[in-house]
């Protein structure tokens, strides 16, 4: 028996970083085509330019994406393995979502991945507490 816990451990292991991966990529390619960070992951999945318009420059300072901004969404598909539809009522950690918007999930936690900006630049982070199992910690992957 503990074969097959350890095996659905590290499937959720697998998925976590196949989905940080993604995520990431598709971070990175929206601030390849605007310049900037989206306020909120729900941007990744808008078709056009959220109609809030909010978005930060590296250095966190609050910016506009404007008429010319470049966007090219949608960066993600509402795709069931890397998110879940959220209502305005709940809690997402680092993000505000609009209605009906997605959020990315981690696999690990059942929770939305964590957005925020450290170190300089916008990080995507696992929400999961303590480690996976060979020991390292999901706040680091």
């Amino acid at each position: 028996i503990p074969k097959f816990r350890n095996s659905g451990e590290a499937s959720k292991e697998a998925s976590l970083k196949r989905t940080l991966r993604v995520v990431r990529e598709a971070l990175d390619r929206h601030v390849a085509d605007t310049g900037k960070y989206p306020r909120a992951l729900t941007a990744l999945y808008q078709d056009d330019a959220p109609a809030s318009g909010i978005c930060y420059l590296a250095d966190g300072t609050a910016s506009t994406y404007g008429s010319n901004s470049g966007f090219r969404g949608p960066y993600l598909t509402k795709d069931a393995s890397v998110s879940q539809q959220l209502t305005p009522d709940d809690a997402v950690t680092g993000a505000s979502v609009g209605a009906r918007g997605a959020q990315p999930m981690d696999p690990v936690s059942g929770q939305p991945m964590r957005y925020r900006r450290a170190d300089g630049r916008f990080q995507i982070r696992s929400s999961a507490s303590g480690n996976d199992s060979k020991g390292v910690a999901f706040s680091t992957y």
